[in-house]
């Protein structure tokens, strides 16, 4: 359970809470399991907070410096963490779904089996994190920055990753059904394994990457298609659904011409 002494002084305001940090340096804070839902949080030093399995369900956060803060088993679904800083943080098993994370700083972020179905994580800095088996169905991370993540077994079905930079990013075993991958930088990136159905892929950045079984048919599908080439996948599933349709096959069609 939380420190109360700790909790009184954060209800009294940012303002208090950050003087007192200042005081105070030496001492971390102990948040554990408080819950802080809807507390207005906007530029709150809690470096090195235990935060751990506290509930922090629509709070508003812009700006709070959470560098190196325990947020295990937290409850963050809907908070808003505009431009907070998460460099280091553990966000190990944590529950962001909606979240919005525009801009934020995860670098080297722990999010192992994190959930941020629908976050926000537009222009976030996500450089060496790890989201092992994490849950970013239909996250939009447009324009972030994830070089040398670890996104490996990681779900991001229907994800946007438009101009986003993956550069030398693990997604090994990742499912990226349906993911919008456009002008996306994967210079170097480790691609082996991904289902890779119902992907857009366009004008994308492939230099030095590793591209091997990568699964185009959907997962309940028996039969299993797979290429070594991210850029022909989307030809692939255009011929297995035509020949599925009874339709002619695109083989067959570019005969014509």
């Amino acid at each position: 359970m939380a420190n109360k002494e700790h909790l009184d002084l954060l209800e009294r305001g940012v303002d208090v809470w950050n003087e007192w940090r200042q005081e105070n340096p030496e001492i971390q804070p102990d948040l554990t399991q408080a819950d802080l839902s809807r507390a207005i949080l906007n530029g709150a030093n809690l470096t090195q907070a235990d935060l751990s399995r506290a509930m922090l369900v629509v709070a508003d956060m812009d700006g709070a410096d959470l560098g190196g803060a325990d947020l295990t088993g937290a409850i963050l679904s809907r908070a808003i963490l505009i431009g907070a800083n998460l460099r280091r943080a553990k966000l190990i098993g944590a529950n962001l779904i909606g979240a919005n994370l525009i801009a934020a700083n995860l670098t080297e972020a722990n999010l192992t089996q994190a959930i941020l179905m629908g976050a926000n994580l537009i222009e976030a800095n996500l450089t060496q994190a790890i989201l092992t088996q994490a849950i970013l169905s239909g996250v939009n991370l447009s324009e972030a920055i994830l070089k040398e993540a670890n996104l490996s077994e990681t779900i991001l079905r229907g994800a946007n990753l438009t101009k986003a930079n993956l550069s030398a990013v693990n997604l090994k075993a990742a499912n990226l059904r349906s993911a919008q991958l456009i002008e996306t930088n994967l210079e170097g990136a480790v691609l082996e394994g991904c289902l890779i159905y119902g992907i857009s892929a366009w004008d994308l950045k492939l230099e030095g990457a590793k591209q091997s079984n990568l699964i185009v048919t959907p997962e309940e599908d028996e039969r299993i298609i797979t290429t070594d080439n991210l850029e022909v996948a989307q030809f692939l599933y255009l011929l297995n659904t035509s020949q599925k349709s009874g339709l002619p096959s695109i083989s067959s069609l570019l005969k014509l011409y």
